[in-house]
């Protein structure tokens, strides 16, 4: 197995005002990253959850 190395992020979940998925921000979300050169870990955390 390869080691990950470079710049990664936890891509987050957009979200429209009535709950559904934001699927056209989401792909504006990762799009950007990419032009960036920034690797994407779509099954990510960012460690914050609901209290």
């Amino acid at each position: 197995m390869e080691s990950l190395q470079g710049c990664w992020t936890a891509l987050i979940t957009p979200f429209e005002e009535n709950g559904r998925l934001d699927l056209e921000g989401l792909r504006k979300n990762v799009l950007y990253q990419i032009e960036c050169g920034v690797n994407l870990l779509p099954t990510g955390t960012t460690g914050e959850s609901p209290t």
